[in-house]
């Protein structure tokens, strides 16, 4: 909601997405509306479902 997305990108590395840096995954989703006031304009809810696959020695 504007203008409390110019606030978390101020206040947060990664306020949405994905990024890698370095060894790091980093993913943030819009969240399910728990954050903030209770007012979801403009967005909508989400739930993300990551698989993780390590690969290492055998």
């Amino acid at each position: 909601m504007w203008p409390l997305n110019y606030i978390t990108g101020l206040i947060y590395d990664v306020s949405y997405g994905y990024v890698r840096r370095g060894n790091t995954n980093i993913i943030v989703s819009s969240g399910y509306g728990l954050w903030g006031p209770r007012v979801r304009s403009g967005s909508r809810s989400e739930v993300l479902l990551i698989n993780i696959t390590f690969g290492g020695q055998k």
